[in-house]
């Protein structure tokens, strides 16, 4: 993707990019890779703003420029500023602004999520409600247009209930510069001295708005709340009056399952999942489940932005093979029998489905790669989705024939699996849940299901492509595709083979079953051409067993 040209653009943003430490958290973060969930942050506020590309040129400040992050997607709608290692934030802005053409921008902190796009030019943003100011700077009205300014190091005005400077300007160029001349060394760690002239010499207006912000422990869970996703057809809303979760459907059959999944467990199995609140009989039209709200980070968070060393990654994987171990090797099999709707039927008919994007497609390279295959890396040659899709169909039908299958979780990927990474203790959420029909069984799994979406996480980086952090470029028949791996990648491979994977399933029928996943997902990515091609070249590199190694990219 091309980098926008600025010299026709009317406007900036910059983001201002740099460490994060929470410690109450055990958090650490890379400048790049500040996240608030899953996502990046940089990805959420640019989708909050609203901006338009076409007038529009996006700046990310950061104090080393690295060309490996550049190359990941989101990344590709930005230019890079290095400003260097500036001992202040106004020395960080003062030096962006030098290599900014632009006469109007808007600058946030990569910390900061705004709730509201751009209003208009000349504005400050504060936090619309008054909280206990802590290590951050903050105003009070003193009427409708003056304002009383409580700067971070005044220790007068901790804990006083005022709005909080949130960070977020809208500017004069020239007014950035004129003003930040203005502030002596001493006071450019706090960004309000330069709000404070912006407001008082220029007039600029104070616009108030819900403040998510996630560079703060005090604020850090609130924000963090605001990036809970839907996905596919479920919605999930968090109940402050209840401190609960609310899970809703369109698809009535799924959610009533899953419901009827958490309340048929053992007491021993229950323990696993958050506690789910029963106020309904099979009589009623269940469409929602009100669950105990769990405040841990997702594994899929943990993996990707957190370096939490191997002793705590030890004390997860150990937690995970006693739940599998709860599950399937000390409870007893409900059925044996066909399990082809786990597997082949499944494949077939979700390739059918991907078939059919395909072809409605104008992507050429999408049919070259459906029809013929396409070049990877310079490294393998992927074959047509036809011949791979035919060959797992053909061992699915193999293996599926006369199956164990006992009540399990059925989607045990990283984004599924909540987790106190101090502790190691674990709550699953998102069961699969399905009803099978012939024994009107809730919930009926093979275990090694599992153990695929596991692998198909910790070893091939499933949740760095759904987050975006990957590149891939096609030309005619030949692609370049890098993947994210992060700092632990290695020794978490290491750790999960050695403590669960080796003990409980074969390599081979692993990665064939891993393969036959990425596939059954191509259609649930139909919106996303990148992300769909880059799956499907995934589930051909893990079926012809090609070296994973030549596809990451470690920072």
């Amino acid at each position: 993707m091309e980098k926008n040209n600025s010299n026709k653009h009317n406007s900036a943003i910059l983001i201002l990019a740099g460490k994060v430490n929470l410690k109450n958290y055990n958090f650490k973060s890379h400048e790049y890779l500040f996240n608030i969930g899953n996502s990046l942050a940089f990805e959420k506020i640019l989708k909050n703003l609203n901006s338009d590309p076409e007038t529009t040129t996006i700046y990310i400040a950061v104090s080393k420029l690295s060309n490996k992050f550049q190359k990941l997607l989101p990344f590709q709608k930005a230019i890079f500023i290095e400003v260097g290692n500036t001992k202040t934030v106004l020395d960080s802005i003062s030096n962006a602004l030098e290599k900014i053409k632009e006469k109007s921008i808007s600058i946030l902190p990569i910390t900061t999520i705004p709730e509201i796009p751009n209003i208009n030019n000349k504005c400050c943003y504060f936090g619309s409600k008054q909280i206990p100011k802590e290590n951050w700077s903050s105003i009070s009205k003193i009427d409708n247009q003056n304002y009383e300014f409580h700067f971070k190091n005044d220790k007068d005005s901790y804990g006083l209930f005022s709005h909080p400077c949130t960070g977020r300007i809208v500017a004069d160029k020239l007014h950035l510069k004129e003003s930040i001349k203005e502030i002596n060394n001493s006071k450019k760690s706090d960004i309000l001295f330069l709000v404070e002239i912006l407001i008082k010499k220029y007039q600029y207006n104070a616009i108030f708005e819900k403040w998510f912000d996630i560079g703060h422990e005090a604020t850090y869970i609130e924000s963090k709340l605001t990036s809970m996703t839907s996905r596919f057809f479920n919605n999930v809303n968090f109940l402050e009056e209840n401190n609960t979760i609310l899970k809703s459907s369109n698809d009535v059959e799924k959610i009533k399952g899953e419901y009827f999944f958490y309340k048929n467990l053992s007491n021993k199995l229950k323990n696993f999942f958050p506690h789910i609140y029963f106020e309904k009989d099979t009589n009623e039209n269940i469409n929602n489940i009100e669950m105990e709200f769990i405040p841990y980070p997702n594994l899929a968070e943990i993996f990707l932005f957190k370096n939490i060393g191997p002793n705590s990654w030890i004390r997860i994987i150990n937690s995970i093979k006693k739940i599998y171990s709860s599950f399937y090797l000390e409870e007893k099999y409900q059925i044996q029998n066909n399990a082809s709707w786990l597997y082949s039927s499944k494949l077939l008919y979700r390739f059918r489905m991907a078939k059919k994007i395909i072809e409605n497609s104008n992507n050429s390279n999408l049919k070259n790669l459906l029809e013929k295959g396409i070049y990877v890396n310079k490294i393998f040659y992927t074959g047509s989705l036809y011949q791979t899709v035919e060959s797992l169909g053909k061992f699915l039908n193999e293996y599926e024939n006369n199956l164990k299958q006992y009540i399990g979780h059925g989607d045990l990927c990283f984004n599924n699996i909540l987790v106190d990474q101090i502790s190691g203790c674990i709550k699953l959420i998102d069961p699969k849940a399905s009803l099978h029909k012939e024994t009107n069984i809730i919930g009926l799994v093979d275990p090694n299901y599992d153990l695929a979406k596991l692998n198909h996480s910790y070893k091939y980086l499933y949740d760095s492509i759904v987050n975006n952090l990957y590149s891939i470029k096609i030309d005619n028949n030949y692609s370049q595709l890098s993947i994210y791996a992060p700092a632990e990648y290695y020794l978490v491979n290491k750790l999960f083979n050695k403590i669960l994977i080796n003990n409980c399933i074969d390599d081979n029928l692993l990665r064939k079953l891993t393969a036959s996943l990425f596939i059954s997902m191509l259609p649930l990515h139909k919106d996303d051409e990148d992300r769909f091609f880059c799956l499907a070249i995934l589930g051909s590199i893990v079926y012809k067993n090609i070296d994973f190694r030549n596809f990451v990219i470690q920072i």
